[in-house]
């Protein structure tokens, strides 16, 4: 009977002893889990910061006439700018706005050599 009682008390140590280490391994996990998230957001937040001035800076070298969109005649001043022309803008009134600018995906492209 002792023995029995021994054996079960020992289980019982056992279990909890795994149960503390799932606990300890989840909240590590949620911990990491955490941390990497942050960090992503983090790094988001830092791109996006950065991009911005480029869709300004590419507003005021090719709007020559400061009316805040950018014609077709005015993107002749640079190649990849005018074959990219018709994919940025989007409703089709042959101008360039700034918000086609930050939309588009092509305004990497246009500012790489600058």
């Amino acid at each position: 009977m002792i023995v029995q009682a021994g054996a079960s008390l020992r289980r019982v140590r056992a279990r909890t002893q795994e149960n503390m280490m799932n606990r300890f391994e989840k909240f590590f996990l949620a911990l990491l889990t955490l941390i990497t998230i942050q960090t992503l957001l983090i790094a988001q937040s830092q791109a996006s910061t950065t991009e911005s001035p480029s869709d300004k800076e590419l507003m005021a070298q090719f709007d020559d006439d400061q009316d805040g969109f950018i014609s077709l005649k005015e993107a002749v001043a640079d190649a990849r700018l005018l074959r990219l022309f018709s994919r940025i803008d989007d409703n089709a009134d042959g101008l360039l706005s700034a918000q086609e600018l930050m939309k588009s995906d092509y305004v990497e492209i246009i500012t790489m050599s600058r």
